[in-house]
């Protein structure tokens, strides 16, 4: 079983965890799908599902575009297979990753891998899919902060309607 869907023990590891300090710019990268399919930042999720986060003055969104906003657990697999696809080519330039066996792939590569449901490209998309679970239950238990320490001001993507 895969910890963060047993919600005893995800609970308490998020109960546990102290708070996790991001960058402006790491609350650009892709964290979700929307129901008009495009993709959510960190940004618009924060601001879709927790708008008080400490140190981040977060743009605010209308209804429409709150409801918009998924969570992990609710994407399809396909929508989730396009999240880490963005999230692989959000990384740095040059990226590659080292697979036993198989030697290092590029994100080109690990895309390929992605969309041929390949054993690689599933367990690769099952811990991204665990890693944005555990970013998602942090932000909705108000662990998350500005790096700085200081209040930020953050525009969140527009979303369009």
């Amino acid at each position: 079983m895969d910890l963060l869907t047993d919600n005893a023990t995800a609970r308490r590891l998020i109960d546990a965890a102290p708070p996790l300090r991001l960058s402006d710019s790491a609350l650009q990268q892709v964290v979700g799908w929307s129901t008009d399919d495009q993709p959510i930042t960190l940004a618009t999720y924060l601001a879709a599902q927790t708008p008080d986060v400490q140190g981040f003055k977060l743009s605010t969104l209308s209804e429409d575009q709150r409801q918009s906003v998924r969570r992990v657990e609710d994407l399809s697999d396909e929508e989730l297979r396009k999240v880490v696809k963005l999230r692989l080519r959000q990384g740095s330039d040059g990226l590659k990753l080292a697979v036993l066996g198989q030697g290092e792939l590029s994100v080109t590569e690990l895309e390929k891998e992605i969309d041929a449901h390949s054993d690689v490209g599933e367990r690769l998309t099952a811990a991204e899919r665990s890693n944005l679970i555990l970013l998602q239950r942090l932000a909705e238990a108000g662990k998350i902060r500005s790096l700085s320490g200081t209040e930020a001001s953050l525009e969140v993507p527009p979303l369009p309607f």
